[in-house]
């Protein structure tokens, strides 16, 4: 065992009725510890894919907030990724660098979002998509580090 624990990390996805893209997203969290699967009311399969990939569902009712949600997740590290979207290799490798250098002084980092189009790849917005559960008081989501690697954004699948 280590002698100082690396940082484990949750991933948090809201999901509706994305059985048809869900599978490649959960493809890709290979870094994460932990899968938690926000449904909000879904009528298709993506409870059931969700679960096959060792995710564990919550099922999402109007009333709790967005920090309610966070609380689902075990690890103080929580990366909130959407069903449309993966990781890259790049952002893979990026995460598990984080997790063994087992930072201390940050609290949330950006990643840089990549949308597929017609036109194909384009770079579309760094977002703060990995923090701290807890940030200290008075801060939401200061981001202060960056992850190499691109999180990739899918063109919808109807």
């Amino acid at each position: 065992m280590h002698s100082n624990p690396m940082p484990r990390i949750s991933a948090l996805i809201h999901a509706h009725n994305d059985e048809r893209r869900l599978a490649r997203t959960l493809e890709t969290l290979r870094p994460m510890d932990e899968i938690v699967v926000l449904d909000h009311g879904s009528t298709d399969g993506t409870v059931r894919i969700a679960r096959e990939y060792g995710a564990r569902v919550v099922m999402a009712t109007p009333e709790r907030t967005k920090e309610d949600y966070a609380g689902e997740c075990a690890n103080e590290w929580i990366f909130v990724i959407k069903p449309d979207e993966a990781l890259s290799e790049g952002l893979e490798a990026s995460l598990y660098d984080f997790a063994a250098a087992s930072p201390t002084g940050e609290k949330a980092y950006w990643v840089l979002v990549r949308e597929q189009s017609s036109a194909g790849w384009q770079s579309a917005a760094q977002e703060v998509r990995l923090f701290r559960k807890q940030p200290p008081q008075g801060e939401s989501k200061p981001a202060s580090g960056m992850l190499a690697g691109d999180l990739l954004r899918y063109q919808s699948v109807h």
